[in-house]
């Protein structure tokens, strides 16, 4: 059976798609990007291929239903029906022979941007089917003592780092090789030709079902991967500050708070606004 058309919109390197995914919870400005997602499927030559079989859009792994689901809408705008596929999932059957079980796969840019956290993911090839089974979020400089992370990689065969260049080179200098594997950089290539499963096999959805969009309007909802962007802001924005001084002690005590919070919920990912 042939692969279905993979849509990688990457990590918004190119300008054409960069603002819709950095503006995904915005309604209006997802609206006055469409232009420029069309431009670039059609600079590609992919609109005409796009509406001539099925297709599938490789998203953000921490993305929920909501998110997701607007990304689905934009594409419907101008014209194309496609499916989700997550990144990681779509890095693992892209990247792992038959002997790999389980990925982990590490993706050094969120979007929106949350400040430069990093993800990690454990992907689990069960019945054919690439399925995310738990996922991990921390700053870089966190990543050495984060328990949930360590828990990621320690689980795998196989190490998969993907993201900027310049971020990609530092995850792969500082992640431990499980044993017997190895820690590889992705390839954009792979991914745009084995991304997504084959027709008529079920795609790779590790989040809830797509809720519908309410035309107009965003939703103020509860916690998403950015709200640990707020505290640490705070933080920096008064200067350094001092180690073992009560602020500071507490301020690390609020965002891990958050962090756990924010790792318990990234399949169910809402808008911040």
């Amino acid at each position: 059976m042939s692969g279905p058309l993979v849509i990688d919109l990457g990590y918004g390197e190119e300008p054409r798609i960069g603002g819709l995914l950095e503006h995904i919870d915005d309604a209006r400005e997802r609206a006055a990007q469409r232009g420029a997602l069309a431009a670039w499927l059609s600079a590609a030559q992919l609109d005409g291929t796009i509406r001539s079989g099925p297709v599938a859009v490789v998203h953000p792994t921490v993305w929920g239903g909501r998110r997701t689901a607007a990304l689905l809408g934009e594409l419907h705008a101008i014209g194309v029906e496609a499916h989700p596929v997550p990144r990681a999932a779509a890095l693992a059957r892209s990247h792992a022979d038959a002997t790999i079980v389980r990925c982990a796969v590490i993706e050094t840019r969120l979007l929106p941007d949350t400040g430069g956290h990093w993800s990690a993911h454990l992907v689990e090839r069960r019945a054919g089917e690439w399925t995310i089974a738990r996922s991990a979020v921390a700053m870089p400089e966190d990543v050495p003592a984060d328990e949930r992370w360590a828990a990621v990689l320690g689980a795998a065969d196989t190490v998969i780092v993907d993201g900027p260049d310049g971020t990609v080179q530092d995850a792969i200098r500082t992640t431990t090789a499980p044993s017997g594997g190895g820690v590889l950089r992705a390839d954009p290539v792979l991914v745009a030709r084995h991304g997504a499963p084959a027709v008529g096999d079920s795609l790779v959805a590790a989040i809830p079902p797509v809720p519908p969009l309410r035309a107009g309007g965003r939703r103020r909802t509860g916690l998403t991967v950015a709200v640990v962007l707020p505290a640490r802001r705070l933080r920096l924005a008064g200067g350094p500050c001092r180690a073992g001084g009560q602020r500071a002690r507490g301020a690390r005590r609020d965002s891990r708070r958050r962090a756990d919070r924010r790792a318990g919920h990234l399949a169910s990912d809402r808008p911040v606004r």
